[in-house]
Formats: C-alpha cells, structure tokens, sequence
C-alpha cells in the first residue's frame, strides 16, 4: 500500500507522534469518522499492520497482521469501527 492509496481512502499522514507511544519506526495513519478514530501503523522492518482505536498511548488494538491491499485493509478498519 501507498502513501496515496491510503490518502485516497481517506486516511491522513501523522507527520508528528508524542514521545511515549507504542509507534516507532514506521507510518502511521488516521482516519477520521463521526464514530471514532482509527489508526493504522505500517512499520519499516515488518509486514504486521496494526489497527487500532482509542488513546493512543493505550490503544485498543482491532488487528495486528498482513494485509495485501487497501480493500482488505478498509474491511479491517470497518470492523473497528462498529
């Protein structure tokens, strides 16, 4: 997945994390929604993907694993988001 391809579906590129979250190297994203707000964190060195909702020192954690495109991951953050 892209950078645009998840700008596309809507999420926004958090440039900036506050020191003590679980986030380190890689990218994380956020979607916002009327419900909640879900992040999703691509790490450089490895293919689990994190899903996540809630405070994001203490996140609450949707789905940890692979995803292969951005639909599979939209199913995901679906599920997060009922």
């Amino acid at each position: 997945m892209t950078r645009q391809e998840l700008e596309a579906a809507g999420f926004v590129y958090a440039d900036y994390l506050p020191q003590g979250t679980r986030y380190g190297e890689g990218d994380l994203y956020v979607l916002l929604s009327g419900r909640k707000t879900v992040r999703v964190y691509l790490p450089t060195a490895s293919d689990v993907v994190e899903i996540a909702t809630g405070d994001i020192f203490a996140p609450e954690v949707h789905y940890q694993g692979p995803v292969t495109d951005v639909e599979e991951l939209l199913r995901y953050v679906h599920g997060a988001l009922l």
